[in-house]
């Protein structure tokens, strides 16, 4: 990772539009966002289906290339690189964590978190099962990991997902509705696992979520969008928020909708398979 005292902005984002077209009709996604993003930040992002947040995250994940505008990563330009560079972002730079867990089925939780070691081609391969042992360990599945990802329950895949996400030693969690798929319980031992992520390493995060109260109560600092726009960019009011202090807007226009199949069809690339039965 990057060291923590480089003062310049992890992400920064100026002007980005990103248009779908339906036939004749051209959706805007993201209608002109500017967001600068610091080191070590835990950011949420929040808002309806087609408010664009999906969207967003494709776009700074390097899944997905903008209609317009530039984002800066470590001052660097991302738009305009390689293919090749793009990919090396993704593989170092960026750890995806998946509401659908996006395991790869055949493969065991050892060898799902090993891939994006494997593709790298940085380490050995004994050094990439080495590292993927001692992050399964870490996340409290050292017992599982000759486990294909049936023989798992919910938690525990998210839980490989994750060490999946930190194979790579990523400065960059981006994580898109990670509890969508758990109950309650386990979507609140996953938060609190994102959660030391973020407090104890150092990792920045950035959390697309439906759900307000994790946004408010784990995060730092919410987005709220509606329509491809930032509405409001403000800090998180913590564990205490008061659910009547804010209210999302009005569902989106139909077309507006209708951008979500697109938001989340960007191909997932770099050793994160889509899950069985996804495109």
């Amino acid at each position: 990772m990057t060291t923590a005292t480089d003062t310049r902005p992890l992400l920064e984002l100026v002007g980005i539009e990103k248009n779908y077209t339906f036939g004749d009709t051209i959706v805007r996604a993201i209608a002109g966002v500017d967001i600068s993003i610091k080191r070590g930040e835990f950011v949420g992002v929040i808002g309806r289906s087609g408010s664009g947040k999906s969207s967003l995250l494709n776009v700074l994940g390097g899944l997905d290339q903008p209609s317009k505008g530039e984002i800066l990563v470590n001052g660097r330009p991302l738009i305009g690189r390689s293919s090749d560079a793009m990919a090396e972002y993704r593989r170092t730079t960026v750890g995806f964590i998946f509401q659908s867990f996006n395991l790869v089925s055949h493969l065991t939780a050892l060898e799902n978190v090993a891939l994006p070691l494997r593709l790298a081609g940085t380490i050995s391969r004994s050094e990439g099962r080495k590292r993927a042992t001692e992050l399964l360990t870490k996340v409290g599945l050292g017992e599982r990991l000759t486990h294909k990802p049936s023989e798992l329950s919910g938690g525990e895949r998210q839980r490989v997902a994750i060490a999946r996400s930190l194979a790579n030693d990523p400065e960059l969690l981006l994580a898109d509705e990670p509890t969508g798929n758990l109950d309650s319980k386990t979507a609140e031992e996953t938060m609190a696992m994102i959660k030391h992520l973020h407090e104890v390493e150092g990792r920045t995060v950035i959390l697309v979520t439906h759900d307000r109260h994790q946004a408010e109560c784990y995060c730092k600092r919410v987005i709220e969008m509606a329509d491809g726009k930032v509405l409001r960019d403000r800090d998180a009011m913590g564990p205490d928020w008061n659910e009547a202090v804010f209210e999302l807007e009005p569902d989106p226009e139909p077309a507006a909708k209708e951008a979500a199949p697109a938001e989340a069809a960007g191909e997932v690339e770099d050793g994160v398979a889509p899950a069985d039965g996804e495109a």
